[in-house]
C-alpha cells in the first residue's frame, strides 16, 4: 500500500493558519505553510491581523485537513519550536515540519475603513473565502 493510500485511508481534522504577507498570489501553498496551526479559525483570524502591518501587508488565513499522523508529537520539538508557549487558550496544533496536510481555502481579511480604532479583528469584519475543490497537497 502506498503512502497515498494510507493517507486516503487515515482521519483528518481542520484546523487554521493566520499569517500576513505583502501578495496573495505569492504565498506558497504548497510547501512550507509552517507548523503552528489553531483548531479555532478566529485565533488564526486574530494572529494574522495582530501581526499585519497596515500598508505593507495583508492579513490572511489558511484552512486545512490535517491528518492524524502529521501532528507532532516530539516533546524537544515542541519546546525548540515553542509550541504552547506564553499563548493560553490558543488551541495551537503543531503539524511537523515536511509533513503532508490537504490546504481547503485561503480567507483573505478585508479592512472596513468605516470602523476607526487600531489594529484588531473588528476591524476586519469584511472577508473573502476561496475554497479549493479539491484540496491542494502540501507540506508543514
Amino acid at each position: 500500500m502506498s503512502a497515498e493510500d494510507n493517507l486516503s485511508q487515515e482521519l483528518f481534522f481542520t484546523a487554521h493558519r493566520g499569517i500576513v504577507h505583502e501578495n496573495p498570489k505569492e504565498i506558497n501553498q504548497k510547501y512550507n505553510v509552517g507548523m503552528h496551526w489553531s483548531a479555532d479559525r478566529s485565533i488564526a483570524e486574530d494572529f494574522a491581523v495582530d501581526n499585519n502591518m497596515p500598508g505593507v501587508t495583508k492579513p490572511y488565513v489558511f484552512h486545512a485537513e490535517i491528518p492524524i499522523s502529521s501532528v507532532e508529537t516530539d516533546p524537544d520539538v515542541l519546546e525548540y519550536k515553542s509550541v504552547g508557549g506564553a499563548f493560553s487558550g490558543e488551541k495551537e496544533i503543531p503539524v511537523g515540519e515536511g509533513k503532508p496536510i490537504r490546504i481547503t481555502g485561503r480567507t483573505t481579511l478585508r479592512k472596513d475603513p468605516s470602523i476607526i480604532g487600531g489594529k484588531n479583528r473588528h476591524r476586519y469584519p469584511k472577508s473573502r473565502t476561496r475554497t479549493y475543490k479539491p484540496p491542494r497537497d502540501a507540506k508543514a
